[in-house]
């Protein structure tokens, strides 16, 4: 499990705190429950605001929150079998319900802004299904900023369509390892580009594939 840093906005300073807590449990619903009774569990101790905010892998689990919840969370996480805890040096408490204010404003600026359908399929991690319309596409946006990231389901829906190659585009790997751990991925249809000779890769490989 990791722990991780950081704040969200209390009057006009940043004075909370982000944790990520990757945990190595299987994906079950026992292990699901029991990890959700420790959220409760953290809540209920400390009396502050804490809860999931990335769901990035089975075995990696970000949370955020006011600073004694994530503490305290931190502290019960390694007393239920979290392998690592570490403090994540992040600018805000996002995906969590302290984002609430910066929500209603960031909502006005998104109402404005116009939005065109994409032409293919992007499936949305708010709520792991495709924009269907552009309202859809506003709403998630919206949503995003104190919702949770279903980045997990989001990578399973995507690999059950079957797709050529899985591509992340970043300077470092960080999806690309945890796409290559879901079930029925294989590790060679998987890609991180980070610069020309990795385009070169993802070419080359489309072009075996196409043989």
């Amino acid at each position: 499990m990791r722990r991780s840093h950081s704040s969200t906005n209390a009057g006009s300073r940043w004075e909370k705190q982000l944790t990520t807590v990757p945990v190595r449990w299987r994906r079950s619903s026992a292990s699901i429950k029991r990890w959700s009774r420790v959220y409760a569990e953290a809540r209920a101790a400390s009396g502050a605001r804490v809860d999931v905010a990335n769901l990035n892998a089975p075995i990696q689990i970000v949370v955020s929150g006011d600073i004694a919840g994530v503490n305290e969370l931190c502290e019960l996480a390694k007393a239920n079998g979290a392998k690592r805890v570490v403090m994540l040096n992040v600018s805000g408490a996002w995906h969590s319900e302290l984002m609430e204010p910066a929500m209603r404003r960031f909502a006005t600026h998104i109402e404005k802004a116009r939005f065109t359908l994409p032409s293919f399929d992007v499936i949305g991690n708010v709520e792991v299904e495709p924009y269907r319309n552009v309202e859809d596409i506003r709403r998630c946006l919206i949503a995003s900023l104190c919702a949770r990231v279903r980045w997990h389901e989001t990578a399973v829906a995507i690999a059950a369509r079957k797709p050529d190659f899985l591509v992340e585009c970043g300077a470092t790997p960080v999806l690309a390892p945890m796409l290559k751990r879901i079930d029925g991925v294989s590790a060679d249809r998987v890609f991180h580009i980070a610069d020309h000779a990795g385009v070169e890769r993802l070419i080359s490989a489309g072009e075996r594939r196409a043989v």
